[in-house]
């Protein structure tokens, strides 16, 4: 298995950070690592700034 992907998930709905998060292992090559916050102002947030993979 490869790196994990470390992404900045940002979603104010659990049942579609369930959904990503399951179709991110069902795609099975890497292991998805979401750091997750609710709303796109807490993503901007300096907190919450990482060297991750992506943003979704």
């Amino acid at each position: 298995m490869g790196h994990p992907i470390e992404a900045l998930l940002v979603e104010d709905n659990p049942d579609d950070v369930r959904l990503i998060q399951e179709m991110a292992k069902e795609a099975g090559t890497t292991q998805f690592d979401p750091e997750l916050v609710e709303a796109f102002c807490q993503a901007m947030n300096e907190d919450n700034r990482q060297d991750g993979s992506l943003c979704i």
